[in-house]
């Protein structure tokens, strides 16, 4: 049941399960970038994955 909610991977495979989302129908999806670690905000992964989910 994760694998068909989450979008995990490299970037490119987290913007493929995001178009698979949008396909099937969804006309909003929320994004997060879980880390494991408590701190602060996972900035370098948000630079990562922008140009790929907004390109």
């Amino acid at each position: 049941m994760v694998d068909a909610l989450a979008a995990w991977g490299t970037p490119a495979d987290i913007a493929a399960k995001l178009r698979e989302h949008h396909a099937a129908g969804a006309d909003h999806v929320a994004v997060n970038v879980l880390t494991g670690v408590t701190g602060p905000q996972p900035v370098e992964q948000w630079r990562t994955l922008a140009p790929v989910l907004l390109g």
